[in-house]
């Protein structure tokens, strides 16, 4: 759509603002909500859009964007049979535009390496000073965060109240973080250790058990493609088969130790609260409770906090059975999409990482990396943030696209598609 002298001074905003983004998220979510559209904007500019329709065929040949297309063709009915279907369609239309800025903006992002150094260079850069805000703010001095963020730090209110969700944000980024640190080389290594550092005591700071299970999460996605990188191909589909059963037996736990509805109180609560806290509990009973009434469709995509009695006080806590959602991705999904609409989701997530996988094994670093921000990013939202939240699938959305486009595959100047 643009002229290549305009073109060249518009990749070059798309590359800065796509480093800046995700780390600026210390000043508040205000940043994916007006940074993460501009990029959206500037990268549908910039893009070589197919001027054919044979592009568009081959691409639905693909496993990944086919499982993609059920997905969201199979989340309409929900959409239509939803408690505010205006509302869950709008959702419906965010989540497929952050899945299209993926696409795009890896693929922009990959047209020069000279491009790509750059967004690298500004997240390292700018994570180092997030992160150091937000680590000097709970740590050494409250009022430091006053200075980025419109809030009155003082009394009982603490940076605490305003950072957890930057502290969800750190185990996505570390992966990012380290992989850039050494890609570019010197001085850079330093700093991406410096602020995976100073991101892992944001998350100490403010205690968020869910980020720290994220960087579980991380750590497991990359162990497992490094034990099975050389492994064969009996024994990855060995693996893979162990995971699912794993997988399973754990959604078999939950399940069966959810407490029964109408829920009476804690002590009817089945699971260890160190391991999962009563409320939550109580929350994932009523949640899946509700599911069961629309099992196939879902009430809508984003309604769990409008279902009937989803505002009732929970007996013996006082809080609402749910505050504003379900606390764990797959059980929302069920809920809000159903059985049907769940199903493509994870058939499509199953191939995405399959297929980081392959690349890792045929060499790409950058694919262990995006494996370690997606075991980040869906470990720590099994008890945290919404999945339909726009700021949280933001992280995701950009941080992946600066990994894919670092593939030892990424074209080295541009082709028009």
């Amino acid at each position: 759509m643009l002229a290549a002298p305009q073109r060249i001074h518009v990749l070059r905003a798309i590359a800065v603002l796509a480093g800046l983004v995700i780390p600026l998220l210390v000043i508040g979510r205000g940043a994916a909500s007006i940074l993460v559209p501009v990029i959206g904007g500037l990268v549908a500019l910039a893009f070589y859009w197919p001027r054919r329709v044979e592009p568009l065929r081959a691409a639905l040949a693909r496993p990944l964007v086919a499982a993609l297309a059920a997905m969201f063709a199979l989340w309409l009915p929900a959409v239509a049979g939803s408690l505010k279907p205006g509302f869950s369609l709008a959702l419906w239309f965010q989540v497929l535009g952050l899945m299209l800025l993926v696409a795009c903006l890896a693929r922009v992002l990959s047209e020069s390496p000279a491009l790509h150094r750059w967004t690298l260079r500004v997240l390292l850069a700018m994570a180092v000073i997030g992160c150091a805000i937000a680590a000097g703010s709970l740590l050494v001095w409250p009022q430091l965060l006053e200075y980025v963020r419109p809030v009155k730090i003082g009394g009982n209110v603490t940076p605490i109240h305003y950072l957890k969700s930057y502290a969800a944000v750190m185990p996505c980024l570390a992966p990012i973080l380290l992989w850039a640190g050494f890609r570019l080389g010197g001085g850079w290594r330093l700093a991406a250790v410096a602020a995976v550092i100073l991101g892992a005591v944001v998350v100490h700071a403010t205690g968020n058990r869910a980020a720290i299970a994220g960087y579980g999460g991380a750590l497991a996605f990359m162990g497992l493609a490094f034990a099975l990188r050389r492994a064969s191909h009996g024994l990855r589909l060995a693996a893979a088969a162990a995971f699912a059963a794993l997988a399973a037996a754990a959604v078999w736990y939950v399940v069966a130790h959810l407490p029964p509805m109408p829920y009476q109180g804690p002590e009817t609560n089945r699971m260890p609260v160190w391991l999962v806290d009563a409320h939550r509990q109580a929350i994932w009973g009523f949640v899946f409770d509700k599911a069961l009434e629309r099992p196939w469709f879902g009430w809508g995509p984003s309604m769990a906090n409008f279902l009937p009695g989803a505002d009732d006080p929970v007996p013996g806590l006082g809080q609402t059975f749910v505050p504003l959602h379900a606390h764990n991705w797959v059980l929302q999904l069920f809920n809000d999409v159903g059985a049907l609409g769940l199903a493509p989701a994870l058939a499509a997530l199953a191939v995405f990482l399959l297929g980081l996988e392959r690349r890792f094994r045929a060499g790409d670093n950058a694919a262990l990396a995006a494996l370690g921000l997606s075991g980040a990013f869906f470990v720590s939202m099994l008890a945290n943030f919404s999945v339909w939240q726009g700021w949280w699938q933001s992280v995701l959305a950009v941080l992946l696209p600066i990994a894919l486009a670092g593939g030892a595959a990424a074209p080295a100047a541009p082709r028009p598609r």
